[in-house]
């Protein structure tokens, strides 16, 4: 599992912004398909991405969700930040 820092412009966009849980998936899918798709052949496997505590609540919004039928995120606690995993691309 390789982890994905998102980016400091990312990362003020998203806490910044008071987004609906729609606007954080197409942000997050974005930046994390484009990372997973450099890094594991076809887009497949598990990268975790770090996000801040202030957008934990945001991210709860979407654990579970299939994104655009493309992936999906699940979310584990640590003691500073959350991790949204990109668990691949959904078959179908």
């Amino acid at each position: 599992i390789r982890a994905l820092k998102l980016s400091n412009k990312l990362e003020r966009e998203l806490i910044n912004n008071s987004f609906g849980a729609s606007d954080i998936e197409s942000t997050m899918v974005k930046g994390v398909r484009s990372y997973s798709e450099s890094v594991c052949s076809q887009g497949k496997g598990k990268i975790s991405v770090v996000v801040p505590n202030e957008l934990r609540s945001k991210c709860q919004r979407i654990i579970g969700k299939k994104l655009k039928g493309i992936t999906v995120f699940s979310l584990e606690e640590t003691e500073d930040v959350v991790k949204c995993e990109y668990v691949g691309m959904v078959e179908g």
